[in-house]
């Protein structure tokens, strides 16, 4: 079975006992034709020494290092958790048999141990890998002896980015989960830069770390693009981190009420004019688990003026968790007796509730403030899977210990050290004997080569969704009879009715690098809704009686994980999110929700007319008639996502001997003005209530004893009359016991997931037709094949827009004159760029020419470093139309880095002085 992008696979391991590369540079000691470059070959074993050597590092004047600790000593566990290393705390060795493979290098030394004289990096040593199972990227890095110029280092802000340039040109789709959200190639690249903060462990021979989630982009072997990484050191006099998270069970708050660091790590930080912004943290103990909801506070400020506030705050809402948690997990009455609850009645008296009537109000309240607090849903993560699967044991769906961080406050003296530059891992190919292949600079060329990532989608997904209002109904429900005058109780009611479908198969494809064993994908269709209330149409008396008549607004679904939403107020968001089913019934299966609008009326009338033949069918006319659906809340459809759930075992084992099997979920937003489909006033599926279509009439198992299929009704869970046939479905096992007989003129059809028992003595009419197959009708949807994927990556796809994530969304740059608001057209910070000439200079002055491209054409702030990192002293000045001089007439011969910052936009250039 194809599973991805052939070509891309350059047969790489950093394995040190059994390195392989089959696209390595060519050594340019010698002419043609050009042998391989060995020193790029990895000899390092990076998990089995206690330290690591270093080679000519310079890190301050006067103070070279010599050593770095291993990566993973116990030391550095206690500041990132996820270094971990114990099997008995859920942690596991960086080694190669774990899937950890090593990107980049900076020792003083060749991957092969050989030293190279380059000086340009060697001030700051880094290592960094790369998980081919979870598409994780691993930083470690190192600054001096835990020294800024002047001060203490707090923490550092690691940025990994595509080359600034006013063009854009030739990206990749590998950056895409830091919107969130996934997205499919046949979109334009929008996030062109991530960035993770990581705390300073305070010791000098140990590295900091962050973390990055990458995705996996087939379309890298045919665009050679060069990705950035760099540091900048900081310290702070105000940030804040906020959190949240839902995480296996165990203790996440101590004896104190403190919180209890439970291994997670920052990753996908968004910068903008100095603050960090949609921050989130993702865990690596992950796995089948309970949800156990709580927030996380990590208070990162040393100066805060307001700290008992912000206590206080942090107390409340730990309060209001910990009732949470125990709803979620044992319900309404253990926690309405529960000691958290008390203290919830003194931290939050407001919130604290009972089960009395009385305190509905509270409750409601109270669960307003858990989703304030928890947020909305992290829409992508991945999680492993550690549950063992026995057949015929179902799989578990697995959930993700997953947390998110919010970031506020300013940064404060960053010291920029830029990093390499090297090129996507999968694009540098070597292409022949004959011509000379070769990295710019030592930390060019990754030493990991293969296409990072697991899993992407092609071209965006196409649902088909249809709405109708079906037409009001009357029930009525009591008569009180009080003399002459009877009191008549009814109500009056219609549904808007939403269907929804994958409108055409999924093209996807898995990394071809990777060794897949088996895979399954299930998916689902999640409907975002946002409601509005027109006219405010609260209770009021009728006819001068105290009887409320008032809109009662309730949700049902079909084949919906939740069929009722409660709505607290009329004007609020909800989701609906259909069941996950194999992605090869998707074509086939139909996920309904409705919102359920009724109007209850008291209304007394006279015996003698109440007892009218006529009398309810001309009741019920005069409230249809009188209907204004304006007045109604309006159920509008906000945001339509879908979600793919990915299953994939590998074939191969961890270093513990247990198989890597990883579940990873996507979710891709909907483009709903160019597809979705809607089909107004009309059903996908007439009537799917009483349907096949409804899953929830077909069981788990079914047992059928003795029945005849006699034309009425099937009064059987399980199975469903269509005309004149019967369809009995099981998910999983259908058990026959005793004589299944049929009348004449119908069909019978019984259908099992898995399996037909028909235990001894049972007998099956003929008119029974028994078959095994999927309780949804599959239409096969396999990865796309290595042709297709080359066609699209190329633009030679005839059914598709291709391939266009190596192009960026946004252009412009943000308003400066208005710096609090989101710009009309989503700009990012990285369209700000500029050029400096000439470079390399042997001139005492060196232009700086903002590009037309950035459309800024104010003040910018230029600074200049060294390769220490040292501020150098410079004069510069504008001499109109974007472009500025800058005296290097005092700067002696070198390389040094040129700044230029605005409006919160930041660029960085290297310039040699000669």
């Amino acid at each position: 079975m194809n599973r991805g992008y052939a070509q891309c696979d350059n047969n790489v391991s950093t394995n040190p006992i059994n390195p392989i590369n089959n696209a390595l540079p060519d050594d340019a000691t010698g002419g043609t034709p050009y042998s391989l470059d060995s020193r790029y070959l990895n000899t390092f074993n990076w998990w089995t020494p206690s330290n690591y050597s270093l080679m000519n590092m310079q890190f301050n004047p006067g103070a070279p290092y010599t050593t770095m600790e291993n990566i993973q000593p116990n030391t550095l566990a206690a500041y990132y958790g996820y270094l971990l290393k114990t099997p008995v705390s859920g942690g596991q060795e960086m080694n190669h048999e774990n899937g950890w493979e090593l990107l980049l290098s900076n020792l003083g030394r060749y991957p092969d141990g050989t030293v190279h004289s380059v000086t340009i990096l060697q001030n700051v040593p880094y290592l960094v890998f790369y998980n081919r199972y979870k598409g994780v990227v691993r930083v470690f890095v190192r600054y001096g002896d835990n020294t800024y110029p002047g001060s203490a280092i707090n923490g550092v802000k690691i940025n990994l980015y595509y080359l600034q340039n006013s063009l854009f040109s030739n990206l990749s789709g590998i950056f895409r989960l830091g919107e969130g959200i996934d997205r499919s190639l046949d979109q334009n690249t929008a996030v062109v830069k991530l960035t993770t903060v990581a705390p300073t462990n305070g010791q000098a021979h140990f590295w900091m770390s962050g973390d990055f989630q990458v995705a996996y982009d087939p379309c890298v072997c045919n665009n050679l693009t060069d990705i950035s990484l760099d540091f900048e050191f900081f310290t702070t006099t105000d940030l804040k981190l906020y959190g949240r998270a839902v995480t296996i069970d165990e203790p996440l708050i101590d004896a104190n009420d403190n919180i209890i660091d439970n291994n997670g790590f920052l990753s996908g930080v968004d910068f903008t004019n100095s603050q960090a912004e949609n921050g989130y943290v993702i865990y690596k103990n992950m796995g089948s688990m309970v949800e156990d909801y709580v927030a996380r506070y990590h208070i990162y400020d040393s100066l805060r003026t307001d700290a008992n506030m912000h206590n206080a705050e942090v107390e409340r809402n730990l309060a209001i968790l910990k009732v949470f948690k125990i709803v979620v997990k044992l319900g309404l009455t253990v926690a309405t007796g529960s000691p958290e609850m008390a203290t919830l009645a003194v931290m939050a008296p407001d919130l604290a509730f009972d089960t009395t009537a009385a305190s509905q109000k509270n409750k409601k309240a109270f669960y307003k403030e858990v989703e304030k607090i928890l947020g909305q849903e992290f829409n992508t993560y991945v999680s492993e899977n550690y549950k063992k699967k026995t057949i015929p044991e179902k799989p578990v769906m697995p959930t993700v210990s997953r947390t998110e961080m919010y970031f506020e406050g300013q940064l404060y003296q960053e010291q920029l050290i830029l990093g390499p530059t090297f090129s996507t891992p999968g694009s540098f190919v070597n292409q022949g004997s004959n011509i000379l292949n070769e990295p710019n600079d030592v930390q060019s060329y990754p030493i990991y080569n293969n296409p990072l990532g697991i899993f992407t989608l092609l071209e965006s997904p196409k649902i088909d969704m249809s709405w109708n209002r079906t037409e009001p109904e009357c029930t009525f429900h009591d008569y009180l009879y009080s003399g002459s005058i009877v009191n008549v109780n009814y109500s009056r009611s219609f549904k808007n009715q939403y269907q929804f479908r994958l409108a055409e198969p999924l093209n996807y494809s898995f990394n071809s690098t990777l060794n897949i064993l088996d895979y399954s994908i299930e998916s689902a269709i999640v409907a975002e809704i946002e409601t509005e209330q027109s006219h405010g149409h609260d209770c009021y008396t009728l006819y001068g009686l105290s009887f409320p008549e008032c809109e009662n607004l309730s949700i049902s679904g079909v084949n919906m994980t939740s069929n009722n939403h409660p709505i607290l107020n009329y004007n609020e968001n909800f989701k609906m999110n259909s069941s996950f089913v194999p992605i090869d019934g998707m074509l086939n299966f139909v996920s309904e929700f409705s919102s359920i609008h009724s109007e209850s009326y008291n209304q007394t009338f006279g015996q003698a007319q109440a007892s009218s033949p006529n009398f309810q069918d001309s009741i019920c006319q005069v409230r249809i008639n009188e209907i204004d659906y304006n007045e109604y809340t309006k159920p509008n459809i906000k945001n339509v996502y879908l979600k793919l759930l990915v299953n994939i075992t590998y074939n191969d084992s961890t270093d513990s001997g247990e198989p890597h099997e990883y579940t990873y979920v996507h979710t891709y937003k909907i483009d709903m003005d160019n597809n979705l489909t809607l089909y107004q006033n009309n059903y996908l599926v007439p009537n799917i209530n009483s349907t096949v279509y409804n899953l929830s009439h077909f069981p788990d198992n079914l047992v059928l004893n003795n029945k005849h299929f006699n034309g009425g009704p099937a009064n059987i869970i399980g199975c469903v009359k269509d005309g004149n046939s019967y369809y009995c479905k099981a998910k999983d096992t259908v058990i026959i016991q005793g004589d299944l007989t049929v009348a004449n003129g119908y069909k019978v059809y019984i259908q099992a997931g898995e399996e037909v028992v028909a235990l001894p003595g049972s007998s099956v009419s003929p008119e029974i037709t028994l078959f095994i197959a999927p309780v949804i009708d599959e239409i096969p949807m396999p990865p796309a094949t290595e042709t297709y994927v080359q066609n699209f990556c190329t633009g030679n796809s005839p059914n598709s827009d291709g391939y266009k994530a190596n192009v960026p969304k946004y252009y412009r740059v943000q308003d400066p004159a208005k710096p609090n608001t989101e710009p009309d057209d989503k700009s990012r910070l990285y369209d700000f760029d500029f050029t400096l000439f000439p470079n390399p200079t042997n001139a005492n002055i060196v232009s700086l020419q903002l590009n037309r491209d950035s459309d800024i054409d104010s003040s910018i702030e230029i600074t200049m470093h060294d390769v220490t990192g040292k501020l150098v002293q410079i004069q510069s000045q504008s001499t109109g139309a974007g472009m500025y001089t800058i005296d290097v007439s005092n700067i002696e011969s070198g390389t040094y880095f040129v700044t230029g910052s605005t409006y919160g936009n930041k660029v960085t250039k290297r310039l040699i002085v000669q």
